[in-house]
């Protein structure tokens, strides 16, 4: 019993997230488009002057510590990940 009730705590939340940060991604993009179209006519109407090759974003990540953290408590996991499938796909 103790199994299925870690599966489908990991489903529920699997799925609340999922659903949630399909929203959240939808709202910052449309967000980070409205942006760059804003500095795009700043720059084309001489406001600013923007040097896109300088331009850079990184994010370190490190995989060893995901993939430890993800092998954790793997029924959670495992009921977490379709679940967060089915919410991101149907949000």
């Amino acid at each position: 019993m103790e199994i299925a009730g870690s599966l489908t705590l990991g489903f529920i939340l699997g799925l609340a997230v999922g659903y949630a940060l399909k929203k959240v991604l939808k709202l910052m993009l449309l967000i980070l488009g409205v942006v760059i179209i804003g500095i795009q006519l700043l720059v084309h109407f001489d406001v600013i002057s923007v040097t896109w090759n300088g331009v850079k974003f990184s994010i370190p990540i490190n995989a060893g510590k995901i993939f430890e953290v993800t092998l954790y408590n793997i029924p959670v996991t495992g009921g977490f990940l379709v679940g967060f499938w089915l919410g991101f796909k149907r949000g």
